[in-house]
């Protein structure tokens, strides 16, 4: 404007200027992902096994550690925006677990801004444009971030390339839980504004961010988030404006909006999470996991451990769990900052949250006793990474801006932390080195320790000569500045560049010969398939009782999966559902598997089946006990829990003959008193609404082998019906004798509390602004 002092227009311009290129820098490094037949995914993974092996041939996975992307990502984004195609919400997905919810499992981030791409465009270039917007999100929030807590835009650029581009960012780019990553400086710098400036028009901005970060997918990176912002607004209350307890009020106002917003996705995924596996498995037991001390060498040297792209990983962790590298500029500028700007409030905020977050991280001698925290505890400790990068980050601006601003004697002093970091740093990466040659190059590596080491204090030796340059010619910022970035850019694109590959899309998802077949098949009873690979019956319309979601149903579990099996339920609780479980348990029948899929030329299971297809991409054999998924049932035993699952899993039960009821049964009606030769045909199945015609000469009991779970309501004949929780895990109707519809609607009032309580937030939320608008143009002078 033509009315702006200079030095505005400078500001905006820089401001402009950095935010173009962070949004463009994603592009170039991901573009490829959006060009015509290609596709960022992992559905490679799927490609070497069959029958999708038979397929797409002579693929192999190019990144083996995004496996979770192809089985659980990738099919739950597609199948969600599937439904919404079709003009329905997403609450129940029946293809997996037997039916389990959709919308409450957080995976699914059905209301994230960044999800609804997928519901307009094409798959292909939703997935690449995601995870583009991801990285660009992550670089412009944390570069508006830098800004507000008052640090240049240099300063502030380089610390957004080094949150945009960290490894933690980086590896889990194609998981929800990056949505949050790059959510949290945006939540901590609308935290920062509403403490400078006090207005009610930051509480809503604050409560809108706090609700996109719960939407995101991923409940406990959004409390880091929270929590980071939390501790910084107590930090900081003493200098508010306004003072402490008017800020405090309005950030607690701000926070409680923020999660009244996301009640429609939060009280149904805690109503899932009180009745899912992990949640019982963690109340027990969950262990504190961290990296090891070695670990740290990951922030100097990202490849140090090899990658697992080349083959030749050989760390003591998962290179997801080792990857924390922000690149060299942080690191090196980091003494300066604690030097040259301990005063700020800021500095010792960001110093504390790297040193909380870090010990957590690699195991500090307090660590356990935080980790048994609220929040903490939820969920893997590994999860602070990026909390870390966030403070490193932070730290690395805070460090920029005091060599950019040092003069005189904070030169001098700048100047010899630089100096004083290169030789820790240097030998630092030398002990490490030297340390683990003896262990490490026993492992076949592609690149020897020392030259990484080389590499390491090449790339060091610049930025410290960067940085150095700058504290003695600061009329030249722009060409040292540059350079840092450039070195920055440097160390964090090989990582950024190869971790997320781009494949086929004639690979993505394709439909095999033996699912065109089953869907003709099933087509007519609904029977269920055991196909090996989680998820990807919702995929094809199918229905398979396994599945992978992060939480999975623990009634169905601990009947089909690792309680009743002796499987290994694994180190947190949160595995998958597995076909070799249903396969053993002594409920595959009773589930109605009649499919099992298998690789071609596979025998027949122990105790023979019929074959019913055999193709070159997978025989199917048909399994001849399953029982129907609808049928009727006279015989009626009311127990407890403990007593239902001790029945089943000795397998003395006939599930044809007698069902048994739980949930204070004892006012249930009774069955008939022989069993009935009725007839129950499902003659209309959706997502979230099941219809069935039953023709029954006694009482009996209809039992529908799909998950029970609260919101489901029944109707027999248009009249309410009660919904007995039958043989543990699944659903009973009780029919008089004579013809009947029975129906089944999944309606939770969870859904439906939630939607409420949003609403009413969404309205708290606007009136605010409304507010703080209004008053702002009745004050003298506010219309100008």
């Amino acid at each position: 404007m033509l009315g702006e002092h200079p030095d505005v227009r400078r500001r905006r311009a820089a401001d402009l200027l950095a935010a173009a290129a962070l949004l463009l820098l994603p592009f170039a490094l991901l573009g490829q992902a959006l060009v015509p037949g290609r596709v960022l995914a992992a559905a490679d993974h799927l490609l070497v096994m069959y029958p999708w092996k038979a397929v797409v041939p002579g693929v192999t996975p190019a990144n083996p550690l995004l496996s979770d992307v192809a089985y659980l990502i990738g099919p739950t984004s597609l199948y969600g925006a599937a439904e919404v195609r079709h003009g329905r919400i997403p609450l129940w997905n029946p293809h997996a677990f037997a039916g389990v919810p959709f919308l409450a499992n957080p995976h699914a981030a059905v209301f994230f801004p960044l999800t609804a791409l997928g519901y307009v465009l094409p798959a292909a270039t939703a997935f690449g444009l995601i995870a583009i917007l991801k990285l660009a999100l992550a670089g412009l929030s944390l570069y508006w971030c830098a800004r507000v807590f008052a640090l240049g835009a240099p300063a502030a650029f380089l610390a957004a390339l080094s949150f945009m581009l960290s490894a933690v960012l980086v590896v889990w780019l194609q998981w929800t839980f990056a949505s949050t990553i790059a959510l949290m400086p945006l939540v901590l710098g609308l935290t920062e504004r509403l403490r400078q400036r006090g207005q009610w028009r930051g509480v809503s901005g604050l409560a809108l961010a706090v609700a996109a970060d719960l939407f995101a997918g991923y409940p406990l990176g959004a409390l880091y988030g929270v929590a980071v912002a939390t501790v910084w607004a107590l930090v900081g209350a003493g200098s508010a404006l306004g003072g402490a307890g008017r800020f405090l009020g309005r950030f607690v106002v701000a926070i409680g909006l923020g999660f009244s917003l996301a009640a429609v996705q939060l009280l149904p995924f805690v109503e899932y999470a009180a009745e899912s596996s992990v949640v019982a498995y963690r109340e027990q037991w969950m262990p504190f996991l961290h990296l090891p001390v070695r670990g740290l060498v990951a922030f100097l040297m990202p490849y140090f451990y090899g990658s697992p792209l080349a083959g030749d990983f050989r760390g003591d962790w998962n290179f997801n769990a080792l990857a924390v590298s922000v690149g060299l500029v942080p690191l090196i500028v980091l003494p300066v900052a604690v030097v040259i700007a301990w005063r700020m409030t800021a500095t010792r905020f960001f110093v504390g949250l790297a040193l909380v977050s870090g010990g957590l991280l690699y195991g500090a001698p307090a660590a356990p006793a935080l980790a048994a925290l609220p929040i903490f505890s939820w969920g893997s400790s590994l999860r602070v990474a990026p909390v870390l990068a966030l403070a490193l980050a932070m730290l690395g601006a805070i460090g920029v801006e005091a060599i950019a601003t040092a003069s005189g004697a904070s030169a001098a002093r700048a100047a010899r932390a630089v100096k004083v970091g290169f030789v820790l740093l240097t030998a630092i990466g030398f002990g490490f080195v030297a340390f683990s040659a003896g262990d490490l190059e026993r492992h076949a590596a592609g690149v020897p320790l020392w030259t990484h080491y080389v590499v390491f204090v090449v790339a060091l030796t610049a930025t410290a000569l960067l940085a150095l340059a700058w504290i003695r010619s600061p009329r030249s910022a722009l060409w040292w500045g540059g350079g840092l970035g450039l070195v920055q850019l440097a160390t964090l694109l090989p990582l950024a560049l190869t971790y997320n590959p781009v494949m086929d899309a004639r690979g993505l998802y394709p439909e095999a010969p033996v699912v065109r077949a089953l869907r003709t098949e099933t087509a007519r009873d609904r029977s269920r398939v055991l196909f090996g690979q989680q998820n990807m019956a919702m995929l094809h319309g199918l229905f398979d009782p396994t599945g992978q979601d992060g939480m999975t149903p623990r009634r169905l579990e601990e009947i089909a999966g690792p309680i009743g099996t002796g499987q290994s339920i694994g180190v947190i609780g949160s595995e998958p559902l597995s076909a070799a479980a249903v396969f053993r348990s002594p409920v595959l029948d009773l589930l109605g598997v009649r499919h099992f899929v298998v690789p071609p030329g596979t025998p027949p299971p122990p105790g023979g089946a019929p074959l019913e297809y055999d193709g070159g991409d997978a025989r199917v054999y048909l399994n001849q006990r399953a029982l129907p998924r609808a049928l009727l049932v006279t015989g009626v035993r009311c127990v407890d829990d403990a007593t239902a699952r001790r029945l089943i899993r000795e397998r003395r039960i006939d599930f044809r003959r007698e069902v048994l009821l739980g949930d204070r049964c004892d006012a249930a009606p009774p069955g008939g008193p022989e069993r009935s030769d009725g007839v129950s045909e499902i003659v209309e199945y959706g997502a979230d609404r099941i219809r069935i015609d039953v023709r029954t000469e006694s009482a009996a009991y209809l039992l529908l082998t799909d998950t029970w779970f609260p919101g489901w309501r029944a109707r027999v004949d248009g009249g309410d019906a009660t919904v007995w929780r039958a043989d543990y895990a699944f659903r009973a109707v009780w029919v008089p004798p004579g013809r009947h519809t029975v129906e089944f609607r999944y309606e939770p009032r969870s859904f439906r509390w939630g939607l409420a309580v949003s609403c009413l937030g969404a309205l708290a939320t606007l009136g605010i602004f409304a507010g703080e608008a209004w008053g702002r143009r009745t004050r003298p002078g506010g219309g100008r």
